[in-house]
């Protein structure tokens, strides 16, 4: 004989009681979506200059502001200290960034006055070199594995690069693009993006060659840059307030507008983008898929520049006043990724969750039919 109607129904409900049971187990290995803390801001690091320049190291441990004529801020987030230079101690009258090495060991400061990088020595406080530059520097960006570093003049709208090792300078290269305030380098190094404000679009730059290979138009004033750690590009817009976001082959996926007066920054952290407003204190938070506006930050910052760790987890603001210095944004329970396994695109966690209900499910079924079994035996 079959199974009557009662126990079928008992059956049923043993089967949706085990399955809801396993996905509860599944759920407390970390197999379950986890919800992700709002970004947060740190306390303020005061620093001795006005409007703060900005740059990190590749985790993030030292972080260094320069303001113009004032002088050098050193921040070491390990120990909780800051160290101060000023300009004339650095040999500098006027600069624009100053460049941190991704170990974090050196300090590259671009010269305005004198035309030179000075290259500073975090560990024994002390400018080791100079390398002189046909121009008067004003931005900068290093590559990842810290071999070369990329010279932007306001003045003249051309590009450089340093090779680091030899100090060499190689013969510039104009882009006629004005005011960049983040230069933005990819994971390889072979490429850098430099926003072109006034002349309407991003230049797109071969690192090895030192020639643009292409660039993407923007009438809105492109002022601001940033790379996730897969190279996906944001583009921040001075005027409008808008962020672009591109995919890696240079695609744009989505934008969104109107949020900041004055766009002066943009960062990064684990699932949101950070919009730092010049004209007005506090970030607006976007979801970082999206771009779709997740909330705000309160903060006494008027942003004048950001940076982000290597990672793209953690952003660095250089405020527009010394008493507001550096600041950090960060999430405190960032998503850890699961490996991929060979030739799947399938992540290992995915695969051991799908195994896991697989599994359940043979379990299960097996059982039903050993139950059939003995019934009709």
């Amino acid at each position: 004989m079959g199974i009557g109607r009662g126990k079928r129904e008992i059956m049923k409900k043993i089967v949706i009681w085990t399955m809801a049971i396993a996905v509860a187990a599944l759920a407390t290995v970390g197999l379950a979506t986890p919800a992700f803390a709002a970004p947060v801001t740190s306390s303020n690091v005061a620093t001795i200059g006005g409007a703060n320049f900005v740059s990190t190291s590749a985790d993030g441990t030292i972080t260094a502001a320069y303001s113009a004529d004032t002088g050098l801020s050193v921040y070491n987030s390990t120990t909780d200290q800051v160290s101060s230079y000023t300009a004339i101690f650095l040999g500098m009258t006027h600069v624009g960034e100053a460049v941190v090495s991704p170990d974090g060991t050196e300090i590259y400061i671009l010269g305005d006055n004198p035309q030179a990088v000075a290259v500073f020595n975090v560990s024994s406080e002390t400018v080791t070199r100079t390398i002189a530059l046909p121009f008067s520097a004003w931005m900068g960006a290093i590559t990842p594995d810290g071999s070369t570093l990329l010279v932007y003049a306001k003045t003249t709208q051309e590009i450089l690069k340093i090779d680091l090792g030899s100090d060499t300078v190689s013969t510039p290269l104009n882009l006629g693009l004005d005011y960049p305030y983040q230069l933005c380098v990819t994971s390889n190094g072979s490429t850098v993006y430099v926003p072109g404000y006034d002349a309407g679009y991003t230049s797109i730059v071969d690192i090895g060659s030192l020639t643009q290979t292409g660039t993407l138009p923007d009438t809105d004033q492109p002022l601001n840059c940033v790379l996730g750690a897969d190279d996906t590009l944001f583009i921040g817009d001075y005027a409008t307030g808008a962020v672009r976001k591109y995919a890696a082959d240079g695609s744009n996926i989505v934008s969104a507008a109107g949020l900041a007066e004055e766009m002066y920054g943009m960062g990064l952290t684990c699932n949101s983008v950070i919009v730092g407003d010049y004209q007005n204190t506090g970030y607006a938070v976007l979801d970082r898929t999206t771009l779709e506006q997740t909330g705000s930050i309160a903060s006494e910052v008027y942003t004048y520049m950001m940076t982000v760790t290597a990672d793209a987890k953690t952003t660095w603001v250089g405020g527009y006043y010394a008493a507001q210095g550096l600041q950090s944004i960060t999430e405190d329970n960032c998503p850890v990724a699961a490996p991929t396994l060979p030739n799947t695109g399938i992540s290992s966690q995915g695969a051991f969750m799908m195994t896991g209900i697989a599994s359940l499910a043979l379990a299960l079924g097996a059982g039903l039919i050993m139950h059939r079994r003995r019934k009709n035996s």
